[in-house]
């Protein structure tokens, strides 16, 4: 990004489609941890990413039938930055009105 210098830039938070190469390689190495029953595929943490970068639940995206059991390490450095986010937003807000 540095490198780059792009005039915008957004995250998508990967869903795999089936019987594309991405799908077969997740599928083949067991890295999912849904399917739901179109075969959309959702990956550990979907959860935790649609929070941090979508600022809502996951289940505005995807009726989830699971309890999401699978984190890594970046799903939990995202879940401890979740609260500092949501109150410098609150503290942003505030300065605005002044």
């Amino acid at each position: 990004m540095k490198r780059l210098k792009p005039y915008s830039y957004s995250f998508n938070i990967f869903v795999g489609i089936p019987y594309s190469d991405l799908y077969r390689k997740c599928l083949d190495e067991n890295l999912y941890e849904y399917i739901d029953d179109v075969g959309l595929m959702y990956l550990p943490g979907f959860d935790v990413k649609t929070r941090y970068f979508y600022g809502t639940e996951s289940t505005e995206f995807v009726n989830h039938d699971f309890d999401v059991k699978k984190r890594s390490k970046y799903d939990r450095d995202l879940l401890r930055n979740i609260p500092k986010m949501k109150l410098s937003g609150i503290i942003k807000h505030i300065l605005r009105r002044k």
